[in-house]
């Protein structure tokens, strides 16, 4: 495995909807780093982009912590594949299959840790080093391979950001 590490908080500016491509090309291994809403409703979001092929088709991961304490509207986490399986297009047609409750839910004004492991076209996500996967999908794009990134909907900070590439 290879490793690429960025440790210090509020290093990456994510103040963009838009990707933040850490100049990194991927194709299976583990991304794993720590956020932390930065106020907010709690309708933010941080997400993690992969196998891009430029700012508008990526597999993505995004988690969405919530400040309401119902389990209805806890912290979802979601899957998507740019440009043609958007979130909302995937919430609205498949939810139960790309997107999933954490319960409990993570505050959103707390930092947590995120792991993404990516096997072929296997995509995991753990949260808080929780031993099962909170989802668990496989990839709908055919890119086995591009960029690697970070993007947020509203403020988060974002520290130990560390991607481990295979190298089999």
């Amino acid at each position: 495995m290879t490793a690429f590490r960025k440790q210090q908080t509020g290093e990456l500016d994510l103040s963009d909807k838009t990707p933040m491509w850490l100049g990194i090309n991927f194709s299976s291994g583990v991304i794993e780093f720590d956020a932390r809403g930065l106020g907010g409703d709690g309708s933010n979001g941080i997400g993690v982009a992969f196998h891009a092929q430029n700012d508008s088709i990526y597999d993505a991961i995004q988690i969405r912590p919530s400040k309401r304490l119902l389990p209805q509207f806890g912290t979802d986490v979601a899957y998507e594949a740019q440009p043609f399986f958007t979130w909302k297009k995937l919430r609205a047609d498949r939810k139960t299959s790309f997107t999933k409750p954490m319960l409990p839910s993570t505050d959103a004004d707390g930092w947590f840790h995120v792991k993404v492991s990516i096997q072929q076209k296997q995509v995991k996500v753990f949260v808080n080093d929780k031993t099962d996967p909170v989802i668990e999908v496989v990839k709908l794009n055919n890119f086995d391979t591009g960029l690697v990134g970070l993007f947020t909907s509203d403020g988060f900070d974002v520290a130990n950001v560390v991607i481990l590439k295979n190298t089999i």
